[in-house]
């Protein structure tokens, strides 16, 4: 395949999407800030607290983030949601003509200080890639896509050319992608439910039982359906994939982080 593609963040997210499309012939490079983990990687092709996964060999690992970006046509975001800022900014010095790249947010999260969404964030930093940026969300736990479980998502994108694109690049036999262009719905979907999975872990630790958590679980849905249709998301999305598919995979799952920090925060 033809197209290069850069996957800023190598956790376990960033090396599991590294490796599907590394396996899939495209051109990868995988960018890790800091150089030891870097190098350890590059090494190893693993992480030690993910062994799920052997970054394939054809997937450049480095911590340089220009020669992790330069001349990409894709470039998509696994970092923690706390530093999208930090690192589009950094990517917005780079010597790049944004208007012909094809941005991907994988993170899931709201900007504390300005409770802006993560696309948000990016096309005020890089403005000439915003009409190229989609959301990839949906029930996607890492380990399982991983494995190659039969996963499914969401992207979204006010761009049908980027729709298709990132559509054709992700999809396997074992992930299937979905097209739509409600971003704000598909990315509130996404961040809202790690409040309800976080109260989920806390059922789970005070050892009530599975009525209680499809309680917490269908009014948390209502609550995050009004926040947000309220702030222009589709009424509809939410209960799709990265709506109500996303909330309960996350309340649910053993994988769950949200989950299980609830859970810890009921034990202590």
């Amino acid at each position: 395949m033809s197209i290069p593609i850069c996957v800023l963040g190598a956790g376990a997210w960033g090396i599991t999407i590294a490796t599907l499309l590394g396996n899939k012939n495209y051109n990868v490079s995988l960018w890790e800030f800091d150089k030891e983990r870097a190098k350890e990687l590059s090494t190893w092709r693993s992480l030690s607290y993910f062994p799920h996964v052997t970054v394939t060999k054809s997937v450049v690992i480095t911590s340089d983030l220009i020669e992790a970006c330069l001349n990409k046509q894709v470039i998509i975001f696994t970092v923690p949601s706390h530093t999208v800022r930090e690192v589009a900014n950094k990517l917005a010095l780079l010597d790049m003509d944004f208007s012909n790249v094809f941005i991907v947010t994988c993170v899931k999260g709201i900007e504390n200080e300005t409770l802006k969404t993560m696309s948000q964030v990016i096309s005020e930093i890089i403005p000439k890639a915003s009409n190229n940026i989609s959301v990839l969300s949906g029930p996607t736990i890492a380990k399982e896509v991983a494995t190659k479980s039969p996963t499914t998502a969401t992207v979204a994108s006010k761009n049908p050319e980027a729709n298709r694109l990132i559509q054709e690049i992700f999809s396997t036999d074992y992930f299937r992608v979905y097209t739509q262009s409600d971003i704000i719905g598909v990315e509130m979907g996404g961040a809202l439910k790690n409040i309800f999975a976080i109260a989920a872990g806390i059922c789970d630790g005070v050892g009530y039982g599975d009525n209680t958590k499809a309680a917490l679980i269908i009014r948390g849905m209502r609550e995050i359906i009004k926040l947000g249709t309220k702030l222009g998301g589709r009424p509809s999305t939410f209960y799709g994939l990265s709506g109500m598919g996303d909330l309960a995979v996350t309340c649910f799952s053993a994988n769950s982080r949200n989950r299980t920090l609830g859970e810890r925060i009921a034990k202590r």
